[in-house]
């Protein structure tokens, strides 16, 4: 198991984690609990607002080189698939900043493969 989110009420939480962790030897388990009504998991950062659940995107922590040598096809793969995050896991006005941040990562990046018409 990987990476799971669960909502549950924090009474609750320590007695899921141990359960969650009893189930095998090697199997630990971790809890982050909230602040201020955000949490990360992933690359998303999870919002309550007024009982609603909206994501947002988080900043790319790691740099993408492009330096290294990779086929212009799969750049533009990975840029696409940016680009589709942003939209499909991001609340719609977050869109516009994550969009302009992708950008600036692309535009920054010594190779503008993301204006190449092949």
């Amino acid at each position: 198991m990987d990476d799971i989110i669960l909502v549950a009420s924090l009474d609750s939480m320590n007695i899921i984690l141990k359960i969650f962790s009893s189930l095998h030897v090697r199997l630990q388990f971790t809890m982050e609990i909230d602040t201020e009504g955000k949490l990360s998991f992933l690359d998303t950062l999870i919002m309550i607002n007024k009982y609603k659940i909206i994501f947002d995107r988080r900043r790319l922590s790691v740099r993408v080189d492009f330096l290294i040598f990779i086929l212009c096809i799969t750049k533009k793969v990975l840029s696409s698939i940016l680009f589709d995050k942003i939209i499909k896991l991001s609340h719609p006005r977050f869109h516009e900043k994550n969009l302009v941040n992708a950008i600036n990562i692309f535009l920054n990046n010594p190779l503008l493969f993301i204006f190449f018409n092949n």
